[in-house]
């Protein structure tokens, strides 16, 4: 491990890159939604078979992030953050080079293995940054990188409908091959342990055998779920509850995405305060309730629009100090911990869709309404029991 001076002078451009590094890596996952129909035409088939690109890469992604970790603990991080990137900038440029769709897909399941990025940079964060200051950095750069949908993607629109799809994909292998040799110069390298196991099996599985890290990858899978149902079926609904036009709602789920950032942030602040655990469970107890609101009150656009940014806050508020939670709890496998939590983001995110196009399908829109409800308050319940534990363990142990 290299010395703290060291980490001093690296901290400078750390920060940074990580920023810029998860910028495109959200950037780079969520691009696809503007290009469909352009695809579509292109490879003379429809929006819902294109739309499987999505598939094709979420689910990769996923299981790289996790399966990423235990070398990530063995190696050190940025050997992985350098694979990610790497991925992501041949998987780009293959797409934008596609002859037909399934080498579009092929391409799009290489970006898909990219999946360690993030759990690699948050990792390093983990390394370099002492514990009072760790839930501040990690909402600084899960806020940022939140706005890549929100900024990103319709710039890249634009520049498809100017240049073509095709020149989307270039832009981002461009830009990820100009960060790919950024970070191979100037990130610092953590050492990993040699003593660090790569028995998958057993580091992975590691969550279920610690009680109160079961509590926490549950919370946090469930917070996840109401999460997706709103970002997947708030556009439609603003549609069918107000009569929008397609147009009409960008600039609204424009506003209710921004949410994101500042729920992040918040979260990374209270985070490092004492009495985080019961703050989370409020805000997502509190988003439970809004849910419900929203989905069945249906009162005016502006209202619909500002309880959608508020339930972003409230559904994002846990995710800093979840991660700064597993990350503390096996300082050896602080990589594998991550790339937990990373699979269980996504897993939530899948679960959400699928639950919530169900509920949508038997109830309508009051069928998303108490879904959301209902898992925000078991996940609220979660991080409430863990604040318990942690605050009866406080006092057997005589702390504040």
């Amino acid at each position: 491990m290299k010395n703290l001076r060291v980490y001093q002078t690296e901290r400078v451009l750390l920060l940074p890159l990580a920023v810029v590094s998860m910028f495109l890596s959200m950037t780079v996952t969520t691009m696809l939604g503007p290009l469909l129909v352009d695809l579509a035409d292109e490879f003379d088939s429809s929006v819902a078979v294109v739309g499987q690109l999505a598939t094709v890469t979420a689910l990769p992604w996923a299981f790289s992030a996790v399966f990423s970790g235990p070398f990530s603990d063995r190696y050190g991080r940025k050997p992985l953050l350098l694979l990610g990137i790497g991925l992501g900038a041949v998987g780009s440029l293959g797409a934008a080079l596609s002859p037909s769709l399934p080498w579009l897909m092929a391409a799009r399941f290489a970006t898909g293995m990219g999946g360690m990025v993030p759990p690699a940079i948050m990792t390093t964060l983990g390394d370099v940054y002492p514990s009072d200051k760790r839930g501040r950095i990690i909402g600084l750069v899960m806020g940022i990188s939140t706005l890549g949908p929100v900024v990103a993607v319709p710039l890249l629109a634009l520049l498809a409908s100017a240049l073509g799809w095709r020149s989307a994909f270039f832009a981002v292998a461009a830009s990820m091959g100009t960060v790919l040799v950024a970070l191979a110069i100037l990130f610092p390298h953590t050492r990993g342990s040699q003593s660090a196991s790569l028995d998958f099996r057993r580091r992975i599985l590691l969550p279920a055998l610690l009680p109160n890290i079961r509590r926490l990858v549950a919370a946090n899978f469930l917070s996840r779920v109401p999460h997706s149902v709103l970002i997947t079926y708030v556009a439609a609904y603003l549609i069918k509850s107000y009569d929008l036009s397609l147009a009409e709602i960008a600039l609204p789920v424009a506003v209710i995405a921004l949410g994101m950032a500042p729920g992040s942030l918040l979260g990374g602040q209270l985070a490092d305060r004492p009495g985080a655990l019961i703050r989370s469970a409020a805000g997502l107890m509190i988003g439970g309730i809004l849910f419900l609101a929203m989905f069945t009150l249906s009162p005016v656009v502006w209202l619909s629009v500002l309880f959608g940014v508020m339930l972003n806050v409230a559904f994002q508020l846990p995710s800093p100090l979840t991660l700064k939670m597993l990350m503390e709890a096996s300082t050896e496998s602080r990589g594998t911990m991550t790339g937990v939590f990373a699979l269980g983001n996504q897993l939530g995110i899948v679960s959400g869709a699928a639950l919530g196009g169900l509920s949508l399908a038997i109830v309508g829109f009051a069928g998303l309404a108490y879904l959301g409800l209902a898992v925000a308050l078991v996940s609220g319940t979660l991080y409430f029991s863990l604040h318990l534990t942690h605050t009866r363990k406080h006092q057997t142990r005589g702390l504040p």
